[in-house]
């Protein structure tokens, strides 16, 4: 950025274009200036955001021209700068030790009950660290509470609040002006850039109209979401009743599935217990019984003729030729009857081999 002493600004103020070299006496005579900004909140922040700007502009000249006019500059802001006292400067709202703003988590501003001056936690713990008890860094009263039990000076915290403002995302300064061309809050900085724009300063009476047309359009879009947040709420209320009929229809069926789940239980439960007994009926058949007893009988039968025998057998080396010639030692041999047909046991196996319908024999409750 080449400049020349020719290149002209336009006074944030009274909207003159002044030349390079003339706008820094310009800003510290101009009467609209003054009149418009000393004494509001916006004073400190344009001459801050000003003479930052103003060095902003000028940083890519030569080194010669650049000292020349910081020189100038600081003529003309370090000597008012130079007569300002600590009571003119220092706010309330900050802490006194390390002068960082209040804020309700990292800088809490507590309040020592015995003297009732107001210092940051963060401070206070150093202090309480370097120092047996706490002292208060302004009139060192000593305090006799504990940190944790100080209390928040909520006053000074609320205040802290109200005066923080947003600043510009772009040069980190207050915002201090307003371009009507391009309808955007300024810096000291974002004023150079809108050169021959209409501007003006945030407390100027001319952006009265335009806030109050903004409030406007402000009121006209709550009551558009006002009607459309009752439309929506009415649509709630029936989707409401909606639901509560859908839950007492949920219920209603869960009831009697419960129910009917019960009965299909009772249902199957009979009807195994009834096919059950169909299966243990057909097992203790009596013709399976007089089978199962005839075969018994018979074995054991021939089981004690095969005894005696093989007894005899045993000790027949041991007897005489004429004891083991004697028929009367024989022993009789009981005749036994054929063994019984298996007919009757093969027809019940027959019937438990075929394929069976579980189910179906469950709901007739029989298995045949």
């Amino acid at each position: 950025m080449d400049l020349d002493d020719n290149y002209m600004f336009q006074c944030p103020a009274c909207r003159q274009h002044i030349s390079d070299s003339q706008i820094h006496d310009h800003i510290q005579n101009c009467e609209f200036y003054y009149r418009h900004s000393s004494n509001s909140d916006l004073y400190s922040s344009i001459n801050s955001s000003f003479d930052s700007s103003y060095h902003y502009a000028r940083a890519s000249l030569t080194s010669s021209e650049s000292e020349d006019m910081v020189e100038t500059a600081s003529v003309d802001f370090s000597t008012r700068h130079k007569h300002m006292t600590p009571s003119k400067t220092h706010s309330i709202a900050v802490c006194p030790v390390c002068y960082n703003n209040y804020h309700n988590t990292e800088h809490p501003p507590l309040m020592l009950p015995s003297c009732g001056h107001t210092v940051c936690k963060p401070c206070l713990k150093d202090i309480k660290e370097k120092s047996i008890k706490i002292t208060c860094p302004i009139c060192r009263a000593p305090s006799k509470l504990e940190i944790k039990s100080l209390p928040i000076n909520y006053a000074l915290l609320e205040l802290t609040e109200k005066k923080s403002q947003i600043k510009c995302h772009v040069h980190n300064h207050d915002y201090v002006a307003y371009c009507k061309d391009d309808k955007k809050i300024l810096c000291g900085v974002c004023i150079f850039d809108h050169k021959g724009h209409i501007c003006c300063l945030l407390n100027d009476s001319e952006l009265q109209s335009i806030t109050d047309e903004k409030k406007s359009k402000i009121d006209i879009q709550i009551q558009e979401l006002n009607t459309t947040k009752k439309i929506w709420i009415e649509a709630l209320l029936e989707m409401d009743k909606i639901i509560h009929l859908i839950n007492e229809r949920i219920e209603i069926h869960k009831n009697c599935i419960v129910e009917t789940e019960k009965k299909m239980i009772k249902a199957i439960q009979d009807g195994s217990k009834k096919c059950i007994q169909d299966l243990a009926e057909l097992a203790a058949h009596d013709t399976l019984k007089n089978l199962q007893n005839t075969f018994g009988e018979n074995i054991s039968s021939l089981s004690q003729q095969i005894g005696v025998l093989e007894k005899k057998i045993e000790l027949f080396d041991e007897l005489t030729m004429a004891e083991k010639l004697n028929d009367e030692m024989n022993i009789e041999i009981k005749p036994l009857n054929d063994v019984p047909v298996l007919t009757a046991a093969k027809n019940i196996l027959e019937k438990l081999s075929i394929s069976l319908d579980y189910k179906q024999a469950i709901q007739n409750q029989k298995m045949f």
